[in-house]
């Protein structure tokens, strides 16, 4: 799918209603490919000036698909596509509220409508609290190091790495200088696969 497709899908969908899709069944894909596909799905909005929150698997009139949450300009959108071709479906614009609810009814619980990004009510008991529990872990040290060394190896020059909290799992984030240019990298935690790569 290339960036160009996404916008222009936005161009002409944005503002009307979501095509259903069936989040009772909601199916998990397995097949290998869900990551890679998901990873490059999340880099073309990226690209596009999108910050995408969620991605996860969906159905569309029984077929496989993508369901993205993202915001640009903090205004939240809910993107569809096929997998494992990225044809988008549709776009559009959400308010905050609907944000959580659909992502509340895809989890079955409170985890995305507590992230304190958005809810301030939680953000020091929820978001802490994991960072914290993270901190604790044996393994952490050594998981931050490699972090720093995964950077380093892609060329750059690590700034400063702060561990930080989205949708209930840690991630690092990578303030590193290529040259003269400051770029903002984000890292999972523990894989380190690379979430975000942006000039800063």
């Amino acid at each position: 799918m290339s960036s160009a497709l996404a916008v222009a899908l936005l161009g002409t969908t944005v503002g009307c209603t979501a095509m259903a899709s069936n989040y009772d069944n909601q199916p998990v894909y397995r097949d290998g490919n869900f990551d890679r596909i998901s990873q490059q799905l999340r880099q073309d909005l990226s690209r596009s000036g999108y910050y995408v929150m969620d991605i996860k698997s969906d159905s569309h009139r029984g077929n496989q698909a993508i369901t993205v949450y993202a915001k640009k300009n903090n205004q939240p959108y809910e993107l569809k596509y096929t997998y494992p071709a990225l044809k988008p479906i549709s776009a559009s614009k959400k308010d905050w509220s609907s944000v959580w609810q659909d992502n509340n009814h895809h989890n079955g619980n409170d985890k995305y409508k507590n992230n304190g990004k958005y809810n301030n009510n939680n953000h020091h008991s929820k978001n802490d609290d994991i960072e914290d529990n993270i901190k604790k872990e044996a393994r952490y040290s050594a998981i931050k190091q490699r972090a720093i060394n995964k950077v380093k190896s892609m060329g750059y020059r690590v700034e400063d790495i702060e561990l930080k909290e989205k949708n209930n799992r840690g991630f690092f984030e990578i303030k590193a200088k290529r040259g003269s240019q400051d770029y903002e990298i984000e890292l999972s935690y523990p894989d380190l696969s690379v979430i975000k790569n942006e000039k800063d």
